[in-house]
């Protein structure tokens, strides 16, 4: 089959890989210009969802490793920059670089026929391909929700974790944090230290 793949992060990369094996024809889009997906930085990525400069994986790299380029070593937590290295190693290591165009947004998938339409936008020129299957990739965090009842009515600045980077921006103000899971826990540690006060909003006890 001629098979779509849209992101090249840590799920698009195995997926690249695993349909490659299977002797399929794969072609990968990804807007970035590199391999990563979150846990790729680069310029002009302000606006976009990406892992955060002192981001630690909570699971060590013997059970975040790919199973087909597994960890050897002592017991590692990577930081950000180190599991990028390890994607892009996992990558080169497969020859999964050929398979991907880069700068390249997916606009739309539509189902015509039997097959899948794909319309890419790169360099400002619109294009349409087709496949016989499609793999989404882009991760299931990928828009924030912004929908919250009297945030309207907020005069201070609102920043999601999405566009989460440092803690430089909060410096000497008062800021509050909304949630505790894994975003939140890192969140509230990086940013108590430098803000004047930091309060912490979760939903249960």
């Amino acid at each position: 089959m001629k098979v779509c793949v849209v992101g090249a992060g840590p799920c698009g990369l195995t997926t690249i890989k695993q349909l490659l094996d299977e002797g399929h024809d794969v072609v990968c889009f990804d807007k970035n210009p590199d391999v990563g997906g979150i846990w790729l930085r680069h310029d002009g990525d302000g606006d976009r969802m990406k892992a955060y400069d002192h981001l630690f994986l909570t699971i060590s790299m013997k059970l975040m490793a790919y199973s087909d380029f597994p960890f050897h070593g002592d017991r590692r937590f990577y930081s950000r920059a180190e599991y990028h290295d390890y994607l892009k190693a996992y990558a080169d290591r497969f020859g999964l670089g050929e398979r991907i165009r880069f700068g390249s947004e997916v606009t739309d998938v539509q189902r015509v026929s039997d097959r899948w339409v794909v319309s890419v936008r790169r360099d400002g020129i619109n294009s349409k391909e087709p496949f016989d299957a499609v793999a989404v990739c882009t991760g299931p965090f990928k828009t924030p929700n912004r929908k919250i009842a009297g945030l309207e009515n907020f005069t201070g600045e609102i920043v999601h974790s999405a566009e989460y980077r440092n803690s430089d921006r909060f410096r000497d103000k008062r800021v509050l944090i909304v949630g505790l899971a894994e975003s939140g826990a890192d969140i509230v540690r990086q940013i108590g230290d430098v803000a004047s006060a930091c309060t912490l909003a979760i939903r249960s006890y």
